[in-house]
Formats: structure tokens, sequence, C-alpha cells
């Protein structure tokens, strides 16, 4: 991942899109997910180290595809050293996959006979109850020292104080109570080693328009390179700022520009205002996802009004 010429420690970085669709798989697109591999270093990642931003179904196939059998990266490295997967919202085209990737994550290490590494999960904290009951129906492998640990979004927020600024609805408190308030007390000390392995300054996110406890999120890396993913949502200021001088921005592109109202109401982005929030952002790249499954192949992109190095 290199951006004009800048030497931000990007080298052997690599962003992989595993599916760039919305709502449902097509012919042309899987739905939600990229990979963001790290390679390996001396400190703390010997063997590298995988985020994933969202994981929609098909996320594993996706990732048969592309490294089964690869020269470069094997999937099986994947799997091992996954380390970090944000989940960006509870509509299912962003999350749904996962369990696939528990599952083989947890039958390749037993495989192997080796304990799993470290793996954390944020996301909103619906999706810590959904995981939870849905273990209760298949095991996942999110017991016994199984080192899979949840943070949910709203404490790691930009600006904020961490878990004092938890606020839950009383719907959700009702669901979880203070039973996932003690399992996010406790499971910040691994967030914090996260932060650590992966050679993470900054992990944030910011609450967007679209959906409930619907989040994007900003890695900042000690190399000096900035990664940001919208997740779903309307264009805003604070996503802006979040993103300032990013050397990649990510973000949702659902509608072309002449279906501007439908993503006014669905409250998504079109082509154009997702660059120009790369623009003024003054990101170096942006990459534009989870387009609309109309578009059989690539939608239009209109830039106008963009700066003229964008």
């Amino acid at each position: 991942m290199v951006g004009r010429g800048d030497k931000t420690g990007t080298e052997g970085v690599m962003v992989t899109t595993l599916g760039t669709g919305a709502a449902l798989p097509s012919r042309y697109r899987n739905v939600s997910s990229t990979l963001i591999w790290l390679p390996p270093n001396d400190s703390n990642l010997p063997d590298g180290g995988a985020i994933l931003l969202d994981a929609g179904e098909g996320t594993y196939g996706q990732l048969y595809r592309r490294f089964n059998n690869a020269e470069d990266l094997k999937l099986e490295d994947v799997l091992l050293n996954l380390t970090f997967i944000f989940v960006s919202h509870m509509h299912a085209d962003h999350h749904i996959g996962i369990i696939r990737l528990l599952l083989q994550r947890k039958e390749l290490c037993e495989k192997l006979g080796i304990q799993p590494k470290p793996l954390c999960i944020v996301g909103p904290p619906h999706y810590y109850t959904w995981l939870h009951e849905y273990a209760d129906v298949e095991d996942l492998g999110l017991g016994g020292g199984t080192g899979i640990e949840f943070v949910q979004c709203q404490s790691i927020v930009a600006g904020t104080r961490g878990l004092a600024n938890i606020v839950l609805d009383r719907y959700v408190k009702l669901r979880i109570e203070f039973e996932y308030l003690n399992f996010v007390t406790t499971h910040m000390f691994g967030f914090s080693s996260l932060k650590t392995r992966l050679g993470l300054t900054s992990i944030e996110t910011l609450s967007v328009e679209h959906s409930s406890y619907a989040y994007a999120l900003s890695l900042k890396h000690s190399s000096g390179w900035k990664i940001v993913y919208s997740g779903d949502c309307r264009p805003s200021v604070p996503l802006i700022q979040l993103g300032s001088d990013a050397d990649l921005l990510i973000h949702e592109a659902t509608f072309e520009n002449d279906l501007h109202k439908e993503a006014v109401d669905k409250k998504h982005s079109t082509t154009s205002e997702a660059m120009k929030v790369g623009g003024r952002m003054r990101a170096k790249w942006v990459l534009l996802t989870h387009f609309s499954q109309r578009y059989p192949k690539i939608p239009r992109v209109e830039g106008g009004g963009l700066p003229d190095d964008v």
C-alpha cells in the first residue's frame, strides 16, 4: 500500500477487497469485507497479522479463492493470525460471515494441535449478544481460553475517555445487563495488548448516520500510515475530521449520483459524495465499496467538485 510517493511505513501492508457489494451476494460481487494484512516483523508480529473490516456472508469463500494455494500469503496464515475483526453495524451483510471464519479458525487450530492466538472483535453491543446466542447452537470456540475478546464500539469513540462513556439504551440494558459491562471491562485489557501486537498507536471509532449503533473506524500505525473505514453512512464533518490526512479511505458508495434522494432516505452515500469526503479529508487514496447490486459491474464515478489533486 503506497500513496503518492510517500514513505509512511506501508511497505508490505496489503489491502484486499473480499466483498464490495451491498445487501446480498450477486454474480459479480460479494457483500462487505476488506482484509488488511500486516507483514511479519521481529517484535510483536513474527507471523504477520490480519485485520477484517466487516465480514458478510461468503467472506471465508472469498479468502479461500484468493489465498488457498497462493504463492505469497496462504489461507492458513490469515486464519491463524486473524487478530482483529471490526463489525461496523448489525446489518447482516456486514457480519454473517464471521461465524464461518470462527469455525474454520477453531477447526484449523484443533487440527494442528495449537492454541488460537488472541482475537479481538470490536462491534456494537448487540453483536456480543447475538454471537453468544448463536454459540448456544454451535460451538464457535468462544470459551475455554481461546483468546476471543469483545470490545463495544462505543467504548473507543474518538474524543471520549473510554469505558466511562459507554451509553446503552434501555433495550440494550435489558438484553445484556451487567454481564456485558463486566465482560467489556475485563477485555479492554486485551484491547490494549491488541494495539501493541499490531503496532497501532490508535484505534478509534465514530458514530455515523445509518442504523442504530453504526460506526466508522480509524487505524493509525506506529510507522506513520492511517486507514479509515466509513462503514455504511451518510457523509459527515466528524468523519472528515476523524480521517484527516488518511493514507487510505475505504468509503461506501452505494448509489450513483442520480439516486441521491434514495441515498439520503436510506442513509447511504453516492459515489461523488464518497469522493468528496476523501478530498476534504486530504486522503491519499480512496477505495469505494458497498455498491448497490443493481450495478452489474462498475458504477459511474463522477468526481465533480473535488480538489485538483484528488
